[in-house]
């Protein structure tokens, strides 16, 4: 569309100009769907998975200052926002140490937010009951590392997620069934 737009133009200018106006159209989708959630559900808390992001690993103590800027820009976003929806999965890739500071990371990150970009916006972790690279169950002590490490912060709630996979057939309802009474369910009491 740009290209068409301005032919004259060069490729860099014309990538810079569909930046602008694709992050501009954005911007107007993101916060008008927050906007028309909440008229329709008022009483919900409406937010967007997995934001504010990170990107560190478990190998590093905090997220970049460019990505930390990067969520500082998303300051209009996290004004529409009741919730803050960081996602800590960890993948089975990771030492138990990595994974506690992966979690540490993207909760400092933010709480970082909440507390210089949109005060008073609640955070609410997912955690999921699966590594992200395996889907392999967690073991119990990577759980409890991790619940451990969320139930540390200060955090409104947690979501603990699972995916549609791991109870559509008799098999996988019995394998998470198993996995709720023998490790999730156990460790959950411990914290909440």
């Amino acid at each position: 569309m740009e290209t068409v737009n301005h032919p004259g133009w060069t490729s860099t200018q014309i990538k810079a100009e569909a930046k602008i106006n694709f992050e501009a159209g954005a911007k107007v989708f993101m916060k008008d769907t927050i906007e028309r959630a909440r008229a329709k559900r008022p009483d919900a808390l409406w937010g967007y998975y997995h934001f504010p992001y990170c990107y560190a690993n478990g190998s590093v103590t905090s997220c970049s200052s460019q990505v930390q800027d990067e969520n500082d820009s998303l300051k209009w976003l996290f004004d529409a926002c009741d919730v803050l929806y960081p996602s800590v999965y960890v993948p089975e890739s990771y030492t138990q140490a990595q994974q506690k500071q992966y979690v540490k990371n993207n909760l400092d990150e933010a709480f970082r937010v909440r507390d210089e970009v949109s005060p008073g916006t609640k955070i609410v972790p997912y955690v999921m009951n699966k590594y992200r690279d395996t889907f392999n169950f967690m073991t119990e002590g990577d759980m409890n590392a991790t619940i451990a490490t969320v139930a540390s912060y200060d955090v409104d709630a947690v979501i603990i997620w699972g995916r549609y996979s791991d109870a559509n057939t008799a098999t996988t309802c019995g394998d998470l069934y198993n996995y709720i009474d023998t490790v999730l369910g156990p460790i959950l009491t411990q914290f909440y």
